[in-house]
């Protein structure tokens, strides 16, 4: 987990989503290798909006360890989040 949070300075980062039962451990594993990081390289995520990605400017998440605390009912935040691992952007019209 510590080499994906670190390829986030890379041009090309990896991702992970850690999968389990319930009081697995998974957070606690984030959470410990996540202390790793630098505070300024971090967004942590406890809730997300649909559109919650569509609100940060162009650079912001540039570089930056996304961490969301928990997907579950979060399902239409994932299409966005996929098109921003792929394409490195994602656009909005209204």
């Amino acid at each position: 987990m510590y080499l994906i949070f670190t390829s986030r300075k890379t041009s090309n980062p990896l991702h992970c989503i850690s999968l389990g039962s319930s009081g697995a451990g998974k957070t606690h594993l984030q959470s410990k290798v996540a202390e790793l990081i630098p505070e300024e390289d971090k967004v942590e995520i406890t809730v997300l909006s649909a559109n919650a990605f569509y609100y940060f400017n162009r650079t912001e998440l540039q570089h930056k360890l996304i961490l969301i605390e928990d997907l579950d009912g979060a399902e239409s935040v994932l299409y966005p989040l996929r098109e921003l691992q792929s394409k490195k952007r994602i656009t909005k019209t209204v």
